[in-house]
């Protein structure tokens, strides 16, 4: 492997630490985030390896886990001449019957010690393999030098991605010098369709209003466990959709990438959430002990994965985050918000916020003014606390101090609120 560039890219459960060799290699302690780490200067070349991954897991989550190497664990050998790992990306630009634009960042980094003069092919092919799109292009590239392209693509008569006619297209991008391909990078699902919002229309995929019917879903199958495979993922899909299901939410992590791409082929929307909570715990030892360092990192990982994936239409940056209600929790949902929007913009962010919990000193006191008038108690009252929630989220204390983070969001998330449904559509109009 002289002269290659080696990576190790990981998903694992939990407070993942590598070792090459007996060598520290890096670290992730988010359960849920792919992660990479070099490990070219580690390498005994000519000599057997040995990776190792060390990971813990203890009371950190509200439910079924799993623990170990559960998401695809590769070992990723390059030449020092490549594109970068999710070092493809693409965007629908516009999309008719006639004709779709297409807009292309492609990676390509040079570690060698020479200058290389190369060309970068790009193919698009439907899903009967005829291609419909050729494009290359020229790139002289200096040593120890990354680059970015941006090929404008256009597909003549194309098929569009849609809930009810989910068409998707393999892209493959090569690297080429001196007639010899270099490196390959593939795109297996990307889907051409345009997304629209407002609250005249709602949700509009290739301008056609769409009515999402939706679930959460855990990360695990069942009995099967917590490791994510292929056909288990593709049949979830299958049977949700058969039932009469067309959107998911991933509850409450950034979801895998086989589960992406079976949504991609059956045509089910999916709201992507980053995490369970921010750096108020809810289980002793979660993750939020790690939020508070990790967020950014966190969010890349998600946005790398999903962009080129058809069926994500939004990002969750939350559910039911405990610091919803506080002037604190706002500017975290700003930041974030951000943060996701700077990488992708084509997409919508929301939250699953529940007022209740974001409120739980106000929520306490109403509670207690609510018990004094309930017919048998605080037993009583709990019985139906899915309505108690919905009700108390109408008092003008909760409404107040949860505008702030509700601002942050392009689509509103009510968890456990729906009282605040047709009050909210007529007092904030945008």
């Amino acid at each position: 492997m002289s002269g290659c560039n080696l990576k190790v890219h990981i998903g694992a459960y939990r407070n993942a630490t590598v070792w090459l060799n007996g060598d520290f290699a890096g670290q992730c302690p988010n359960p849920y985030a792919e992660f990479y780490i070099s490990c070219s200067s580690l390498l005994r070349y000519g000599e057997p390896n040995e990776v190792q991954v060390v990971l813990y897991a203890d009371r950190d989550s509200r439910w079924y886990a799993g623990a170990g190497l559960y998401r695809e664990v590769k070992l990723i050998v390059a030449d020092p001449l490549h594109i970068d790992h999710d070092g493809v990306r693409l965007t629908t630009l516009s999309a008719s019957e006639t004709v779709a634009a297409i807009g292309t960042e492609i990676t390509i980094v040079n570690d060698s010690l020479h200058n290389r003069d190369l060309q970068v092919v790009i193919d698009f092919f439907d899903e009967s393999g005829d291609k419909v799109c050729h494009d290359f292009q020229k790139l002289h590239i200096t040593t120890q030098k990354t680059e970015v392209i941006h090929p404008r693509l256009y597909i003549a008569n194309p098929r569009l991605w849609s809930l009810e006619h989910p068409a998707v297209y393999q892209v493959v991008v090569k690297l080429v010098e001196n007639g010899q391909v270099v490196d390959t990078a593939e795109v297996d699902t990307f889907g051409i369709r345009t997304l629209q919002l407002d609250p005249i229309n709602g949700l509009q995929i290739n301008g056609q209003t769409v009515k999402l019917y939706g679930g959460c879903i855990h990360h695990d199958n069942g009995v099967i466990g917590a490791a994510t495979i292929e056909r288990a993922e593709e049949r979830r899909v299958r049977r949700l959709k058969a039932a009469g299901y067309n959107a998911i939410r991933s509850a409450h992590h950034p979801m895998s990438r086989a589960l992406l791409r079976a949504c991609d082929r059956y045509g089910m929307a999916v709201m992507d959430e980053l995490t369970d909570m921010w750096n108020l715990s809810k289980t002793p030892r979660d993750y939020g002990k790690s939020f508070g360092f990790r967020w950014q990192e966190d969010v890349a990982s998600m946005v790398a994965k999903d962009y080129n994936h058809p069926c994500v239409v939004m990002y969750s940056v939350g559910n039911e985050i405990s610091e919803s209600g506080t002037q604190a929790g706002a500017a975290i949902y700003r930041r974030i918000g951000g943060a996701i929007r700077a990488l992708d913009s084509t997409r919508y962010i929301t939250a699953g916020l529940n007022n209740m919990v974001g409120n739980m000193k106000v929520m306490k006191k109403l509670m207690e003014a609510r018990q004094k008038n309930t017919e048998g108690g605080i037993n009583a009252m709990m019985a139906s606390a899915g309505s108690s929630m919905s009700a108390m989220s109408m008092h003008p204390l909760i409404i107040e101090s949860t505008n702030e983070s509700y601002e942050t969001q392009d689509i509103c998330g009510y968890n456990y609120a729906a009282d605040r449904y047709l009050y909210d559509s007529a007092h904030f109009t945008n």
